[in-house]
């Protein structure tokens, strides 16, 4: 996808969700004019005022697309189209990892919650993340519970890898019961662990002298060495690992054919 269909399609996916306003489509005619673009219909929409109606000018836009020769339809495909193009743009380092994951975010926002639009691409996973971040920045410390391994020094990675997992399972179906199981990083046992229970003496004996009894803590142990040093599949180094071992696909094999795929595109 060409810059310049991405920056249509995002337009298009604004008007869908109900986002767009007069000053989206204006300053996008005028930045389209100092590209070097021309045209009647440019030009009427690109002198347009901010106050001028919503309707005026998404007419104008439409107009406009006819006479650049782009034919897109306003329906949900390109709800999904759009959603992808975040994914590989992250991915490939064409879209800032934070600036996507809020764009993803309000997507998922706007689409999970109304029957009238129908996303089939899975960006849970980033909505995910846009709370996780949204803890870090208010100062909750437990932002890495909604997402392990993500640190305030490795946001952008985490994200990136994020989309890099997302492009390399799009047509990959993993079973489910995967998500449970863990890598020992002491002897290398893959597969579901064992939990158990685990207190200090005196919270084990707190209630007898008064203190509240404390909520149930689980620990996840190596079923094989009893070691707790575990990586879970269902993380992203986890599923780094998995798609590795399992699929020989490696995300930085991924990132290059992206960056090489943008690079083509932005020729064109």
């Amino acid at each position: 996808m060409t810059k310049l269909e991405f920056e249509i399609k995002e337009l298009i996916v604004k008007d869908i969700l109900e986002e767009i306003c007069s000053r989206d489509l204006i300053e996008w005619a005028v930045s389209k004019l100092e590209d070097g673009f021309t045209g009647t219909n440019l030009s009427i929409l690109a002198g347009l005022e901010y106050s001028t109606s919503i309707y005026e000018t998404t007419g104008w836009f439409w107009k406009t697309l006819k006479e650049m020769g782009i034919n897109y339809n306003k329906n949900n495909e390109i709800l999904d189209d759009y959603a992808e193009e975040l994914i590989r743009g992250i991915g490939a380092g064409r879209i800032q990892p934070r600036e996507g994951v809020h764009k993803l975010d309000r997507l998922f926002s706007k689409t999970n919650y109304d029957s009238r639009y129908d996303l089939k691409t899975d960006i849970h996973d980033f909505q995910t993340i846009a709370d996780a971040l949204m803890m870090m920045d208010i100062g909750d410390e437990h932002f890495s519970v909604l997402c392990p391994g993500l640190e305030k020094t490795n946001v952008d990675k985490f994200i990136v890898d994020q989309a890099l997992i997302s492009m390399a399972t799009k047509n990959i179906t993993i079973p489910s019961n995967i998500y449970s199981e863990v890598y020992c990083n002491k002897c290398e046992f893959k597969g579901v662990p064992i939990k158990k229970i685990e207190r200090k003496w005196y919270e084990k004996m707190g209630f007898l002298i008064g203190y509240p009894k404390r909520p149930k803590m689980f620990i996840s142990k190596c079923p094989n060495c009893g070691s707790t040093d575990l990586l879970a599949v269902g993380t992203v180094e986890g599923q780094k690992r998995y798609l590795k071992e399992v699929y020989g696909i490696d995300l930085i094999q991924i990132k290059f054919a992206s960056v090489e795929d943008l690079k083509r595109h932005e020729e064109r």
